[in-house]
């Protein structure tokens, strides 16, 4: 398995598309109008095994050195996305000034939560009724991962 950089807008749409109304707010465009964001500041993380495209991860910065991390991962990626995830996270503290990474999981998402914890993201908040998915408010759990742990 192997994580790399991607500027590939096609690639990260691919992605996004699959999951998108999964991982979109209320307040989203639709999936056809979304574009992501290439800057060189955020950092887009394809995965890959021997099968192909696992997925992509997102991190962009909240600061100089904490940053704020997505998970979009395709079908594929059943049963390697711990193994996934573990790698995007080395390879962003190897490859950025990143020390700590934060993530926001909607409490209805309980995959996505338990693959954080099982990454080794720790909780470190809520985040009340600040996601509106289908007209209901949902809580966000806040974790962070800190380099060296």
């Amino acid at each position: 398995m192997k994580i790399a950089r991607t500027f590939d807008e096609q690639l990260v749409w691919d992605c996004i598309v699959p999951v998108y109304d999964y991982v979109s707010d209320d307040n989203s465009p639709s999936a056809d109008l979304y574009f992501p964001d290439m800057r060189d500041e955020i950092y887009w993380l394809a995965a890959y095994d021997e099968t192909g495209l696992l997925g992509v991860f997102m991190a962009h910065p909240h600061n100089s050195v904490c940053y704020e991390s997505h998970t979009l991962l395709l079908p594929s990626a059943r049963g390697k996305a711990m193994r996934a995830g573990r790698l995007a996270i080395d390879w962003l503290f190897q490859n950025s000034r990143c020390e700590k990474i934060i993530t926001n999981v909607p409490a209805y998402n309980i995959l996505a939560l338990a693959l954080a914890h099982r990454v080794g993201f720790k909780d470190i908040g809520i985040n009340t009724k600040s996601f509106l998915k289908n007209g209901v408010l949902y809580d966000q759990h806040i974790l962070g991962f800190s380099k060296g742990e």
